[in-house]
């Protein structure tokens, strides 16, 4: 392209000094015209760099700004998002949490109703067991009259009740034991006496706590091994007296480091003026 500008630079200097008859018009060397040109085309080729640099910057500018929006948008659609969930997670939590509370207080209320029942039940009952006596250590006889034994019983005692003060005898039930315990005369099955009154009852308990010693050869046995006779007690007051006795017998043995949860303070023995 300089090439082109300095011929036709000759030229025009060659035409125009033939037609006005110019032949000492002084023409620039050539170097320094070729300098000259140099800086034209490098000033244009500035100015336009800075032309495309300033259409470049326009550009990316406007790039980065629509990317700013658009970010900008996106994250205010996910802060949103984000909101809306943690307030579903609050409220779901919030009823969650009312939930258990209610779920407890059901539980509570269940226990002490229960606990209320149960002292009910307890209550009836050790009612109904009032005039109750459980006799234990009398042996099973084939054919045996438990109203015979019961009858040798009093006479031992010397109690006044007859056999009008008596409602019923049995035996109770006892689970199996093992052949070689089978015949030991302690773990016959105890007998149940129901009295008819309480006068009954508390004429012939105190004798048979003074005499002390009651045993089998005091109502015709040859052997002579002791027999009690305790109040029958109701469910929760057996299962009371059992946590008590094995609790008595690891302090016997010495073994201090367990301890049985006892939740009840007191045992309930039926008191004889009930």
């Amino acid at each position: 392209m300089q090439g082109n500008l300095l011929n036709q630079h000759r030229r025009f200097l060659a035409i125009f000094s033939i037609r006005f008859n110019l032949s000492e018009i002084w023409v620039p060397e050539t170097s320094v015209l070729k300098e000259s040109m140099a800086m034209e085309w490098m000033a244009n080729e500035g100015l336009r760099s800075v032309a495309k640099i300033d259409s470049l910057e326009s550009a990316v500018a406007e790039s980065i700004n629509k990317v700013k929006i658009e970010v900008n948008a996106q994250i205010a659609n996910l802060a949103a998002d984000i909101d809306l969930r943690v307030n579903k997670l609050e409220t779901a939590a919030q009823r969650s949490c009312e939930g258990t509370s209610k779920g407890q207080d059901n539980v509570s209320q269940f226990y002490d109703i229960q606990h209320v029942n149960e002292s009910r039940l307890n209550k009836l009952e050790r009612e109904s067991l009032r005039n109750e006596l459980i006799i234990n250590g009398v042996p099973v006889v084939h054919g045996e009259s438990l109203f015979d034994f019961i009858g040798d019983i009093v006479n031992a005692l010397q109690s006044k009740i007859t056999s009008c003060d008596v409602v019923a005898s049995y035996r109770l039930s006892v689970r199996k034991k093992s052949s070689a315990r089978a015949h030991n005369d302690r773990m016959a099955a105890p007998i149940a006496l129901r009295l008819v009154s309480d006068w009954a009852k508390q004429d012939l308990v105190p004798k048979y706590f003074k005499m002390k010693n009651l045993n089998t050869a005091d109502i015709g046995f040859q052997t002579k091994s002791r027999i009690y006779i305790n109040e029958s007690l109701t469910n929760h007051n057996r299962a009371v007296l059992r946590r008590r006795q094995l609790q008595s017998a690891i302090r016997s043995m010495g073994s201090y480091t367990f301890k049985l949860p006892m939740r009840e303070k007191y045992f309930e023995f039926m008191a004889s003026n009930n």
